[in-house]
């Protein structure tokens, strides 16, 4: 019963979400992978039908994308991942932390038309999509992008692709923060990387008002960067979700 009314709750927002040609192809694809979606309990499958490039609907207003995942999409404009757009209406400065293609950054584009949003992302062929994604868009105005790797490259994975991408340089975030001033709200989703810029001598988060922080790891690990968190002037709640959670904070 649980699964079925999580579909059901997904489904209503693929129909709030798409309509037409991709909406036919996105319910055809469900009919045509019913057996891996129950096999996975996931539509996954299902939002692989319309691949890279399609459309999507909010405020009866088109947004194209023109290199992302509808899965994505659905996480961020159907349930609100990180954020509402209540919350997001008043700001004026964002900050997107891991921006992947930019659906976070479009997210926020839409929903506080008054904010500029700043966008960092380690891959540059990630960077280059969310690029292409705003554009497309008519967003370009209204943020600024750049490529780093937030934290540290303590693992093979990040001492790999340092040596892989020598055009890429460790983001010095205490300086950017303080370039940018105080910040609305705050979105960090670095695949791990939280652990190594949230500690006791932090000061990056000194101007930020409100955050949501995804973290790769066990409850405790999660509950470590809150007690931080909070000895920095945030309530923090932690929502846990398998083997990752979130961290939603705002300063008291």
């Amino acid at each position: 019963m649980q699964i079925a009314k999580k579909i059901f709750e997904e489904l209503v927002i693929v129909f709030r979400l798409l309509s037409g040609r991709e909406l036919f192809k996105w319910w055809f694809g469900l009919c045509t992978r019913v057996v891996a979606v129950i096999r996975q309990r996931s539509l996954g499958p299902v939002d692989q039908t319309l691949g890279s490039e399609f459309s999507f609907q909010v405020f009866h207003r088109r947004i194209a994308v023109t290199s992302g995942s509808f899965g994505v999409v659905r996480e961020i404009f159907g349930r609100n991942a990180y954020v509402t757009p209540a919350e997001l209406m008043p700001c004026q400065t964002i900050v997107d932390l891991g921006a992947n293609c930019g659906v976070f950054s479009l997210y926020a584009l839409i929903h506080a038309p008054k904010a500029h949003v700043y966008a960092i992302d380690v891959q540059p062929e990630q960077m280059a999509a969310l690029r292409a994604n705003i554009a497309a868009n008519g967003f370009a105005p209204r943020i600024t992008t750049d490529v780093g790797m937030i934290g540290a490259a303590s693992d093979d994975w990040g001492r790999e692709f340092l040596r892989s991408h020598p055009e890429v340089q460790i983001f010095n975030l205490d300086s950017f923060m303080k370039k940018i001033g105080p910040c609305d709200f705050l979105k960090c989703d670095i695949e791990g990387g939280e652990f190594h810029i949230v500690n006791e001598q932090m000061r990056w988060m000194d101007g930020v008002r409100r955050f949501s922080m995804e973290y790769h790891g066990t409850p405790v690990e999660g509950e470590k960067l809150a007690v931080i968190l909070r000895k920095k002037g945030f309530l923090v709640a932690r929502l846990d979700h398998g083997t990752l959670g979130y961290l939603d904070g705002i300063r008291s």
